[in-house]
Formats: structure tokens, C-alpha cells, sequence
């Protein structure tokens, strides 16, 4: 059953720019950007492959997988990022305008999460050529990688699992082989993206951060120890999620005994018990959780076989279903009942925080409609569903025309419901459903608070101090001018009330004086005196009764004069300029923290200048006195080599004198001795010549002769033999004398080149010692 339309208010956006509206038609969701066509189909089995494969009755009738934009908004919808598998708008004015988001060097951007405050977006992308996930700092419009590595891909499903409300750390993992087809969560290495300190870390480090005071720390905790899994393996888990207390891990695993693998249920850990619950109801389809309200309500939808009317065949159905995991409970409320036996699908995609709602899509119509799939035969519709009540309404579509819608997910805030619709032409279109629950008064307050929070956060991110302090004094005067004008405006309705009582004191004086007249002539038989005093006593009367409803009004307008117009506008203003100095605060301290910082790196650097030219000194002196000794060194080897050269020269000059001089004597020697010989062989020739006249004479001459030749020349070689062994024996000991004195010089002038040299290395050593 529906609810009254008058109990579930559809409002508008409102603007927060100061008096300034964007009306919209009561109930009608707002337009804020296209999509593409959102596919709406279902898988049909014929009727002999049913009857042949059982396995095919899992997945007659399910659901074909979609891409589905994504809505995010901050707390009260300033910030709202859309995000489809083309595109990525941002709005800035509560979805106002949009413009679109582009990133240089990434592709393929799906939005993820957006903190509570509007300042972080989480997201995935392609950058260069990997699957990344970021952060996008909306203030700043700055964007960091998680952990950047060439040759890992990250991937939603598979990768990514929570991001907290503040926006200030990531959970995700890496597969330990990246490139098997399933790995195990229990087999994943998990990371916390730490954004503040722009850095990943080891999960078992998280009680190092501020994860160990964070509100949301349970959620981490949970991932430690997956030992669950283990019993769960050959069902292929995955896990999508831990619920916001931190008491649950969310997911999907294989149904048992199924030959399709695409065939898959939720199901849900409990932490406290060790225990994990399946989502199902039947032996056929599956199932899929979407989100956990904050007080652990779950909601999503499950599949079970039914057979429709004008269908041959069962076929799977699903429904959407919330889920109390402390009840282990699965209720499948009544979305559309319009009286008739249908059977129509349904989901549930989102749950409100404190889990007093959830909203979702459901087919509806009694008329079957034709589509591309033989299953997809109703329109289908966005709704919202009340738990307490177990009420529902259908929201309505752009235009209040007879299109299809769906709702995706709901603010931080449960006032306003996301999702797409149909317009007038058939075009997809992200939308937004107001819900109403609160007035349009409290929604503009806490919108404006929003606002003003997000531009002096803006200017701290950009540490803007002149921005800040300038805003600061120009609140101060505003507030000064408003107080003044609500005093004033406090004074005259003051003044008007004791004005208008004085009067109405005057008008009930006269109106009892005539009165008093009245009764005093009637009292003395006067029977015309009412007749005659009858205008004025009536005249008197009115203006007396006029007179208390302006006091009345009055008193009203002085009671409620703190609720009026222009003090809200003070309360806001008051809001902004408390936020100014709490930001001019926060940049003081900032600043005079960077100060301190810089001094102290000023402080390190100076210290590591002086460090760094007292080893530049140290290392010059040394070298110096390395490029020193090295001189002398040389100086005094090339001295000892040209002492030893020159000694050996010497050397080599009185050898080669005395080889000449005992040459020069033994050829002269021979000389003498060949002459000696000579002049005794003519004269003994002569002699012989002389006593032997005959042939016999001559030939014994020429005997003896020959015989003084041979003999002079056998001494002769004897004695020039005798007389080089002689001078080989002294050019030999006069070498020798000559080299033992040149090696003694060399090793002398050696020590005494050493001697210097270590003398002028230490006076060196000590005259830079004295120096540094």
C-alpha cells in the first residue's frame, strides 16, 4: 500500500545564495545532468534448454549486469559529482549548474566516494595506461595517487572496499599474483591510503595513524584476520565491504553444487561469532547486498523462482529486501501491490544512515509493454520505502509524465533521494528527490552553514590569509550594521506596542465612560441614551478590540522576533564570521608552525652549509696535502731518477773512458811490441840476410821469418788478450764503485726528500687544523 502524497512532501532545491530560489512543481524530482541509456534487460533461456540443463533455471529470467551512474554529495548537497562511464560533472550550488570534471592524464573516471564535508573525492581511473584509484581534492584541484606501480592494475570489484566519511583514509589490496583469475581476500596484501600524510601504508600499521582515535576504526580491524574465508574457498568469496560499525564484512560467494559460476550469493560475516549468514530464500538465483545503514540494516535484492502470468516457463524474479543480521531475518516487503496476481521485480539500492528508509527501482503497470527482451515486459519506477510504517511511494517522474525512473542513493543528510529518470523526449537524466522532511528554512540554514564551511575550508586548503582576514572584517561590520537594524526594528515594534497600548488604554477609558453614561441615563428612565451614545460607544469598542489584536500581534511578532528573517540572517552571519576566525586561527597556527619549520630547515640547512664547507675544507686541505706529498714524492723520485741517470751516465762515461784509455794503451802496446818484433825480425833478416847469401840463406830467412811473424803475433794476441781481460776487470770494479755510490746518494737524497715532504705535510696538516 501507498502512503497519502501529502505525507511524503517532495520539496525543491533551495539556493543557497542569499535570497535567491529555484522553485520546482510539488512532488517533481529536480534535472541535474544527462546520462545514457540505461539498459533494462533480462536473461531468457528457451524452453528445450530448460528442460534439458537444469543449471539454465539459475539463470532464466535474472537480471543482465548494468553500468549505472553514479550521484554524490556532500552533507547538504552544496558539492554534488556525477559520475557515468563518459562522463564526470561537479556542482558547486546544490545542482544548480554543472561543469564537467576533467583531469589531465586520467580516463575512464568512476567516482567512488565523496567525504561528508565536499572536500575529497575517491575515484578510479586509467593513468598511464594502469587502472589507478586517486584522490581529487575538490578545493585545491589537486589529485594524489593511492600506490602508483607500473605493473599493477587495481580493479572496484576486486581492489576496492571503503573510504571514511571524512575522506581521510582508503582501504584497498593487491592481488600477491596479479595475474591469477581469483585470489583469495584472505591471500591479499591490504593497504590504507593515509590522505592527509599523502602516503599508503601496510594495514598492520594502522594504530599508527589517527586510524587508532578515528570513529571508523572498527571497519579496518575487521579486515586483519579473514581466517574465515578459509572454510569458505572453493565458493570463490569476494568481500565488498564492512558495514559503518564495524561489526560486519559484506559480500558474495558461488551457490553450492552450481555448474554456472556467474551464480552467486550474498552473504555476511559476523565478527562477534565467527559466523557467516548466506542471503537466500530458495534454491534458485541470486543474491546481492548494497549497503548497510549505520545501525546495521542491510538491503539489496534476491532472486527466486515464480511463473508469471502469460509466461510458459518459471522464471527467476527479483525482490528487493531488508535484511537485521541480529534476527538473521530476510523480510521481502510489498513494493507495488496494485491488486492484481503479477509478480514484478524490484531492488533495493540504498538504505538512509539511520535506517528509517530505503529507496530503490520496481516495475509497475498492469499493460505489458514491449521491450527488447522477451522478460522486460514493465516499465519500471523509483520509490521509497518506510521501514516503522511499512508504507512505500512511488516518486515521481520528470514531468509528471508516464516514464521510467530508479533511485540509486540517498544523502548524508536523508532529505534528498539520487537516481535517474525519463524525460519528456525519453532521455536518460540523473535526478534528485527532496524529500521534505525537513522545512525549507532548516534545509537553506544548514545548506548556508554548508556553504560557508566549504569556502573558508577552501581558503585554509589554499592558505589564503588576506582572503580570510578581509571576510573576517567585513563580517564584523554586517553583524555590527544587522544588530543595529534588528534594535532598531526590536525598538520600533517596542515603541509601536506602547504606542498602540496607550491607545487601546485610551479607546477602553472612553468606551467605559460611555458605558458609564449609558448605564447611569438608563438608570435615570433615559430610554434614547443607548440610541444616541450607540456609534460611539461601538466606534470606541472596535478600536479598543483593534487595538488588543495589534498588541497581540505585537507581543507575537516581539516573541518570535529572534526567529524572524533578519536575525537568522544575523545567527548566520554570526555562524560565518566564527568560522573566519576559527580559520584565521587555524592559518595563524599553521603558518606559524610553517615558520617554525622553516627555521628549523633554515636552522638544518645553515648547519648542513657549515658541515658541508668544513668538509669541503677538511677535504681540500687533505687533498692538498695529498697533491703535496704527491709533488715531493714525484719531485723527489724524479730527483733520485735523475741523480741515479746522472750517476749512471758517470758511470757509463768512465767506463766507456777507461774501455778507451786501456784500448788506446793496449793498441799502443801492440804497436810497440809488433814494432819491437818487427824491427828484431828485419834486423835478424838482415842479420841472416847478410851471414846467408845463397837460396838457402833467403829461405831460411823467410822460415825464421815467418816463424818471428807467427810468434809476434801469438803475443801479440796474447798480451791484447792479457791486456782486456785487465781492462774488462777494472771497467767492472769501477762500475761497481760507481753504482754502490749512486745507489748510496739515491736512497740519500730519497730520505731526505721524505724527511721534507712528511715535515710539510704535517706543518700543512697542523696549519689547517688551526684554521678550522
Amino acid at each position: 500500500m501507498f502512503m497519502n502524497k501529502k505525507k511524503l512532501k517532495l520539496s525543491i532545491i533551495i539556493s543557497i545564495i542569499i535570497n535567491s530560489t529555484c522553485s520546482y512543481a510539488l512532488n517533481d524530482p529536480s534535472d541535474l545532468v544527462s546520462t545514457k541509456n540505461i539498459e533494462f534487460n533480462f536473461e531468457s533461456v528457451d524452453k528445450d534448454s530448460l528442460l534439458r540443463y537444469d543449471s539454465n533455471r539459475q539463470i532464466h529470467g535474472r537480471m543482465f549486469p548494468r553500468n549505472l551512474p553514479t550521484i554524490l554529495a556532500s552533507k547538504y548537497n552544496n558539492i554534488i559529482i556525477t559520475s557515468d562511464k563518459y562522463n564526470t560533472n561537479i556542482s558547486h550550488d546544490i545542482g544548480k549548474t554543472f561543469t564537467s570534471l576533467k583531469i589531465k592524464d586520467f580516463n575512464n573516471i568512476s567516482a567512488l566516494s565523496l567525504s561528508e564535508d565536499g572536500h575529497y573525492l575517491t575515484a578510479h581511473g586509467e593513468y598511464n595506461n594502469n587502472s589507478v584509484f586517486f584522490v581529487y581534492d575538490v578545493f585545491l584541484k589537486e589529485i594524489k595517487l593511492f600506490n602508483h606501480k607500473d605493473d599493477i592494475s587495481y580493479y572496484i570489484e576486486d581492489d576496492y572496499y571503503f573510504t571514511t566519511n571524512d575522506g581521510l583514509f582508503s582501504l584497498y589490496s593487491e592481488d600477491n599474483d596479479p595475474y591469477a583469475r581469483y585470489t583469495s581476500p584472505s591471500e591479499k596484501k591490504f593497504f590504507i591510503f593515509d590522505n592527509e600524510n599523502k602516503k599508503s601504508i601496510s594495514l598492520s600499521e594502522w594504530n599508527k595513524t589517527k586510524i587508532n582515535n578515528h570513529i571508523e576504526k572498527n571497519k579496518f580491524i575487521l579486515f586483519e584476520d579473514l581466517a574465515f574465508i578459509n572454510k569458505l574457498i572453493k565458493l570463490k568469496p569476494n568481500i565488498t565491504a564492512p558495514s559503518f560499525s564495524g561489526k560486519y564484512l559484506y559480500g558474495t560467494l558461488q551457490r553450492e553444487n552450481q555448474e554456472s559460476k556467474s551464480v552467486r550469493l550474498a552473504f555476511i560475516y559476523d565478527k562477534s561469532n565467527d559466523d557467516v549468514k548466506i542471503i537466500s530464500d530458495s534454491d534458485y538465483g541470486s543474491s546481492k547486498i548494497n549497503q548497510f545503514s549505520k545501525n546495521d540494516l542491510a538491503v539489496g535484492w534476491i532472486e527466486s523462482r515464480i511463473k508469471r502470468r502469460n509466461e510458459s516457463n518459471d522464471r527467476l524474479i527479483r525482490e528487493a529486501f531488508i535484511y537485521d543480521p541480529t534476527k538473521n531475518k530476510i523480510r521481502k516487503p510489498i513494493i507495488n501491490n496494485t491488486g492484481y496476481d503479477r509478480y514484478y521485480n524490484s531492488e533495493a539500492t540504498a538504505i538512509s544512515e539511520n535506517g528509517e528508509f530505503f529507496v530503490g527501482w520496481v516495475e509497475y503497470g498492469n499493460n505489458i509493454i514491449n521491450k527488447t527482451s522477451p522478460l522486460s515486459k514493465y516499465l519500471r519506477n523509483a520509490f521509497i520505502y518506510f521501514v516503522e510504517e511499512n508504507k512505500s511511494q512511488l516518486l515521481l517522474n520528470l514531468n509528471n509524465d508516464i516514464k521510467e525512473s530508479e533511485a540509486h542513493s540517498i544523502s548524508k543528510d536523508g532529505n534528498t533521494v539520487f537516481g535517474i529518470s525519463k524525460d519528456i523526449d525519453s532521455t536518460w537524466r540523473m535526478v534528485a528527490w527532496n524529500l521534505g522532511r525537513k522545512t525549507e528554512q532548516e534545509i537553506e540554514k544548514n545548506q548556508r552553514k554548508e556553504a560557508i564551511n566549504i569556502k573558508f575550508d577552501t581558503l585554509l586548503a589554499n592558505n589564503d590569509i588576506k582572503k580570510v582576514t578581509d571576510n573576517s572584517n567585513l563580517l564584523l561590520e554586517k553583524i555590527a550594521l544587522l544588530k543595529e537594524n534588528i534594535n532598531t526594528q526590536r525598538e520600533e515594534l517596542l515603541n509601536k506596542l506602547e504606542t498602540t497600548k496607550n491607545e487601546m488604554h485610551k479607546a477602553n477609558k472612553e468606551r467605559v465612560r460611555i458605558e458609564n453614561i449609558i448605564d447611569k441615563g438608563e438608570e435615570n428612565g433615559d430610554q434614547d441614551i443607548f440610541n444616541r451614545y450607540s456609534d460611539e460607544y461601538h466606534r470606541n469598542k472596535y478600536k479598543e478590540e483593534e487595538y488588543q489584536k495589534n498588541v497581540e500581534d505585537l507581543n507575537t511578532k516581539i516573541a518570535n522576533f529572534d526567529k524572524g528573517e533578519q536575525s537568522t540572517e544575523l545567527k548566520l552571519t554570526e555562524y560565518e564570521y566564527e568560522k573566519s576566525k576559527t580559520t584565521l586561527n587555524a592559518l595563524t597556527q599553521k603558518n606559524a608552525t610553517i615558520e617554525v619549520d622553516k627555521k628549523q630547515r633554515l636552522d638544518d640547512e645553515a648547519k648542513a652549509e657549515q658541515e658541508r664547507l668544513a668538509k669541503e675544507q677538511a677535504d681540500k686541505a687533505k687533498a692538498e696535502q695529498e697533491r703535496l706529498a704527491k709533488e715531493q714524492a714525484d719531485k723527489a723520485k724524479a730527483e733520485q731518477e735523475r741523480l741515479a741517470k746522472e750517476q749512471a751516465d758517470k758511470a757509463k762515461a768512465e767506463q766507456e773512458r777507461l774501455a778507451k784509455e786501456q784500448a788506446d794503451k793496449a793498441k799502443a802496446e801492440q804497436e810497440r811490441l809488433a814494432k819491437e818484433q818487427a824491427d828484431k825480425a828485419k834486423a835478424e833478416q838482415e842479420r841472416l840476410a847478410k851471414e846467408q847469401a845463397d837460396i838457402k840463406a833467403k829461405a831460411e830467412q823467410e822460415r825464421l821469418a815467418k816463424e818471428q811473424a807467427d810468434k809476434a803475433k801469438v803475443e801479440q794476441e796474447r798480451l791484447a788478450k792479457e791486456q782486456a781481460d785487465k781492462t774488462k776487470a777494472e771497467q767492472e770494479r769501477l762500475a761497481k764503485e760507481q753504482a754502490d755510490k749512486a745507489k748510496a746518494e739515491q736512497e740519500r737524497l730519497a730520505k731526505e726528500q721524505a724527511d721534507k715532504a712528511k715535515a710539510e705535510q704535517e706543518r700543512l696538516a697542523k696549519e689547517q687544523a688551526d684554521k678550522a
